[in-house]
């Protein structure tokens, strides 16, 4: 359950294509069910991606464009044609644009002025439009459990899952409930015996009072709500901690639960594969290499990471100057 390195899907599909061109798809969306119905979450371990996941994020929804389809394109049925912003080394516009819902919310608009200035991103953030995101899961463990539980799986797999584990809780998942559950009920809901021990570790840290111990163990305690008032390394040591949760899932709950502006997964594929489509690089930089590539966009790294989700997902093509 340990990962290497999105809250929980994306698949990288295909790095190649006509030749000078970079192409990369992106996934399919995720979808969570139960208590909280459909929800954006990265979903981990989607293929090409690390194994704690790599994930789908809403984004804004675009006016009309042109539907690229293959080589083809044709324009929309409206009357009025929309004519998007021309960015130079931007070969199509974006294509279908499966990202937005009216639930999300706009953040980090003060990155807007940074990012606009850079050569390469900013023409992508003048055609996209400021980052947007659903609304934080005001239960920061049940946010945790569904990512645990959709790690390794396809969005609708694990959706699938996931609903059934939420219907066996009765609708709450909570500590409590996830504690109480008798083992072969979650494990004929679709959990593998790693999750599920997963989400008992989980549920017994969280359950259990904070000390001064050193936490090698549930017996340490885990607040979750007091996430919010530590630094980005600290809730990273601590969720860490949590069997089955790694750095990938740990950064994913900092961006979309805790909105910390400057977290930069350089595991994720994804974010690799966006990066190297705005940058036009002929292949997406390794984890090392990507790291020190963003500094000079920080504090605002969290939103470069959605910037490249967003090319990514939507399918733009640059062409190689």
């Amino acid at each position: 359950m340990e990962d290497h390195g999105r809250r929980a899907s994306f698949r990288c599909s295909g790095m190649g294509g006509s030749s000078g061109v970079l192409r990369v798809r992106g996934g399919g969306a995720f979808s969570g069910s139960g208590d909280r119905g459909a929800r954006s979450v990265p979903a981990p371990g989607r293929a090409g991606g690390p194994p704690d996941a790599v994930p789908h994020l809403h984004a804004p929804a675009c006016s009309p464009l042109p539907r690229v389809l293959g080589s083809g394109v044709r324009r929309p049925t409206s009357r009025a044609p929309h004519r998007a912003p021309r960015i130079p080394y931007l070969k199509t516009p974006v294509t279908e644009d499966p990202w937005g819902s009216p639930d999300d919310e706009v953040v980090w608009e003060e990155a807007l002025p940074l990012l606009r200035r850079h050569p390469r991103l900013g023409p992508v953030v003048e055609r996209v439009g400021p980052v947007r995101l659903p609304p934080p899961d005001p239960e920061p463990f049940r946010a945790l459990s569904r990512a645990i539980v959709f790690q390794q799986l396809a969005g609708k797999a694990a959706s699938t899952i996931w609903g059934r584990v939420v219907d066996a809780m009765e609708g709450t998942v909570t500590p409590a409930q996830v504690g109480a559950a008798p083992d072969e009920v979650l494990r004929a809901a679709g959990l593998s015996r790693g999750k599920l021990a997963a989400l008992r570790d989980l549920a017994a840290r969280t359950s259990a009072p904070r000390t001064s111990a050193p936490r090698t163990s549930a017996e340490g305690g885990l607040d979750l709500a007091g996430l919010a008032a530590l630094p980005d390394a600290e809730v990273m040591a601590r969720l860490t901690e949590v069997r089955g949760i790694g750095p990938w899932t740990a950064r994913m709950h900092l961006i979309f639960e805790l909105r910390r502006p400057d977290v930069w997964p350089v595991l994720d594929l994804v974010v690799r594969a966006g990066w190297a489509t705005i940058h036009r690089m002929p292949a997406p930089p390794d984890a090392r290499s990507l790291e020190p590539l963003a500094d000079p966009l920080r504090p605002w790294r969290s939103a470069v990471a959605w910037y490249c989700w967003r090319v990514a997902d939507t399918r733009m093509e640059m062409d190689f100057e």
